[in-house]
């Protein structure tokens, strides 16, 4: 060997600044490395929540379901006949029902039966086969009033329906 590359070698100096310049070139490797890794991992959670989102959109728009009659059995029982005409199985969550003065009264304690008189226990209106009409039986707190009634029916998948109808 050359006797300047041995006096190097005995020195150190040159070998430790590779050896430094080495370890520096790696550490930076494996933080990008990391972030890369996080950027996929977010990237790949923000893809399945939209998603999620966009295809319960999509059954959300879906849904239809349409108010065929609306009458009072009884006082205080109204009777509401649907049919879904969507194309995905619609499941009422909850039903509203206002008089004249506006005020919206949830009942969650609505049965849906079908056109046989059968309670339907899944409160479900199917798209294609089965049960795509019903009706949904309310026990209303108080009779309402004549005239112009609303009733609102909320679905498991979050669409809302309004239909009016008369009371005589």
């Amino acid at each position: 060997m050359k006797p300047r590359v041995q006096k190097l070698l005995k020195s150190g100096r040159a070998v430790s600044a590779v050896i430094s310049n080495l370890i520096l070139i790696g550490a930076v490797i494996a933080v990008g490395f990391v972030v890369i890794v996080w950027a996929q991992t977010q990237s790949s959670n923000y893809n399945k929540q939209y998603s999620s989102v966009i295809a319960s959109d999509i059954n959300q728009l879906q849904e239809r379901i349409t108010l065929e009659a609306c009458y009072n059995s009884t006082p205080t029982t109204l009777n509401a006949y649907l049919m879904n005409s969507g194309t995905v199985n619609v499941t009422i969550w909850t039903v509203y029902v206002s008089s004249q003065s506006g005020s919206l009264t949830p009942y969650n304690n609505f049965k849906l039966y079908t056109f046989q008189n059968q309670l339907v226990s899944s409160n479900t209106l199917n798209a294609t086969k089965g049960m795509r009409e019903g009706y949904v039986q309310i026990s209303l707190l108080t009779p309402l009033s004549g005239g112009s009634n609303l009733i609102r029916i909320i679905t498991l998948g979050g669409s809302a329906f309004v239909f009016t109808f008369a009371v005589a």
